[in-house]
């Protein structure tokens, strides 16, 4: 059985109405007419809703990229927080202001990540954010890595600073807009990562990149927010979309401790 990871990333967007991009001007005001064509949850998650909506496109108009995924997955942790949720409700919610931020965002000039197959495949240096397990015993954290049929993917993770650390290719992103992995690797996947820092190459073929598509499988029956009936329908469709993407596969890279703490950076190239 695999630990569940505490933390989930999560993200959502904004409303208002038609202005050019180069005299987009946001005020909070903007916000409330989303009340006006999304319905379906309470006062209470709409008003904290709108708020971090409110948030997020102030800082991306700022960044000019904005990753949707990211604003979903903070409204889910919002969810998480407030007693009586209406799961579905307030997922639907979710998604209408997610797409009236989209749009504003789109207006306004930025760079707007729906999935994660536009995130940017290549980086260097990008930090790990390190959370407790469940259980507390451990520390664990995500990244993800593209892997192609036609190129070499090269992984470095360096400068590592808790002791024992391990790594593991774990997981198949399915779908393209799922959030970071609730669950931990088995014990079998993992690698240690000695003197603070390892190197792996990867393609589509790679030993690493089948073990991760056996894990997604193997997890399926530890998904405990997956109803007993819904199982076989997402095992079927995960082996759908990996025959359809033998040429290309997003995977959840993670990277664990028992330390308390950790910090740990990755950086990814193609050839």
């Amino acid at each position: 059985m695999r630990n569940f990871c505490l933390a989930c990333l999560v993200v959502i967007g904004v409303f208002t109405g038609a202005r050019s991009a180069s005299a987009y001007i946001l005020t909070y005001d903007d916000f409330h007419k989303i009340n006006d064509t999304c319905s379906g949850t309470t006062a209470k998650q709409a008003d904290l809703m709108i708020g971090e909506a409110f948030a997020f496109v102030q800082s991306a108009i700022a960044n000019g990229s904005a990753d949707l995924l990211t604003l979903r997955g903070t409204f889910t942790l919002t969810r998480s927080t407030l007693p009586n949720d209406d799961s579905k409700s307030a997922i639907a919610f979710a998604d209408c202001v997610l797409a009236k931020a989209s749009d504003v965002l789109g207006r306004a000039g930025v760079r707007v990540i729906r999935d994660i197959s536009e995130r940017d495949p290549v980086f260097m240096n990008r930090s790990f954010a390190f959370f407790p397990t469940l259980p507390g015993f451990s520390i664990s954290s995500y990244q993800l890595v593209r892997v192609r049929n036609d190129r070499k993917t090269h992984v470095i993770i360096e400068d590592v600073t808790c002791s024992e650390p391990q790594f593991a290719v774990a997981y198949v992103a399915f779908p393209l807009d799922s959030l970071q992995p609730g669950l931990e690797p088995s014990p079998h996947v993992f690698q240690p990562i000695s003197g603070g820092k390892m190197a792996l190459t990867l393609d589509r073929a790679s030993p690493e990149v089948n073990a991760a598509i056996q894990e997604s499988f193997d997890a399926i029956d530890d998904m405990i927010w997956l109803n007993t009936n819904e199982k076989p329908t997402y095992r079927k469709n995960l082996q759908n979309f990996i025959d359809k993407h033998q040429d290309e596969l997003w995977l959840w890279v993670n990277v664990s401790s028992k330390d308390k703490s950790c910090s740990a950076q990755m950086s990814v190239q193609e050839e």
